[in-house]
């Protein structure tokens, strides 16, 4: 459906090149991954994925959750052995992260009342060459 009209749209061939909005859902195909194994449904509290491919040419989601933690995963993480990479900024919970539409990440914290800004930039680790890691700005 065209929401601006109400019309239908009778062809998928219309939404094939559809620029969809960044995946922000905790549930989902894509995001199976993300789910530790010690988590409880309520554990995760926000994801979203980078809004432009970085510079390697890989889409990732961030994940924000009870830990204090931010987490970074190539998108789609779909087996619970993804790589990932854990970040630690906020003295509480992290309730929601976004992606801008340059790639730098908002973070906010719970009761730390904090709001935190990443950005990727190119991970120069021995054991993960070539990848994205989160800074903070």
């Amino acid at each position: 459906w065209k929401l601006s009209s109400g019309e239908r749209l009778h062809s998928l061939a219309i939404l094939r090149d559809a620029v969809w909005p960044p995946w922000t859902c905790i549930l989902g195909w894509h995001v199976m991954g993300i789910w530790k194994p010690s988590y409880d449904i309520t554990d995760i509290n926000a994801c979203c994925r980078t809004s432009v491919p970085a510079q390697d040419g890989q889409h990732y989601i961030a994940v924000g959750d009870d830990d204090h933690a931010v987490i970074l995963y190539r998108f789609p993480a779909v087996s619970h052995a993804a790589d990932r990479r854990e970040y630690l900024g906020h003295a509480s919970f992290v309730t929601n992260v976004r992606f801008s539409p340059s790639n730098a990440l908002v973070t906010v914290g719970g009761n730390d009342h904090t709001l935190q800004q990443w950005r990727l930039a190119e991970d120069l680790g021995r054991d993960m060459p070539q990848r994205q890691a989160l800074r903070q700005r």
